[in-house]
């Protein structure tokens, strides 16, 4: 058997080759307003950039209105909320599906009752998530 696996007797290496990161704006294409099952497409063009999905996130913008148009204040989503609106969340590069999840509220949702202590949960108010209990 092989040992040489197992020795710890040298200096630990850490790659610095990555010495900063830079954060973009991507826009999703011209459509200002979206309908039922539209595409949403955020394409970044440029090729020699390296992304970190880890750390992307999605900002939506907008009012809650009824269907005459009025806002309303008292208006409240169910837990990640937001997430709910999508069908399909893929991440693709070139043309190729890295990951994809179906249904991502439920998903998302499922995972967070799961993972979330009470802490985490009650910080994670802003984004979406219901605190209870």
């Amino acid at each position: 058997m092989e040992h040489s696996i197992l020795s710890v007797d040298y200096v630990p290496y850490n790659d610095t080759s990555i010495s900063y990161a830079e954060r973009h704006s991507h826009h999703p294409y011209a459509n200002t307003t979206y309908g039922l099952n539209d595409e949403i497409r955020i394409p970044i063009q440029n090729q020699d950039a390296y992304t970190f999905p880890a750390e992307s996130y999605i900002y939506i913008q907008g009012k809650v209105t009824d269907k005459a148009g009025a806002v309303h204040e008292d208006i409240q989503f169910v837990t990640n909320g937001l997430v709910h609106l999508f069908e399909e969340i893929r991440y693709e590069i070139n043309g190729t599906v890295v990951d994809r999840v179906k249904n991502p509220g439920i998903a998302t949702t499922m995972k967070g009752y799961a993972s979330y202590d009470r802490n985490e949960s009650i910080g994670l108010a802003m984004g979406g998530w219901e605190h209870t209990g």
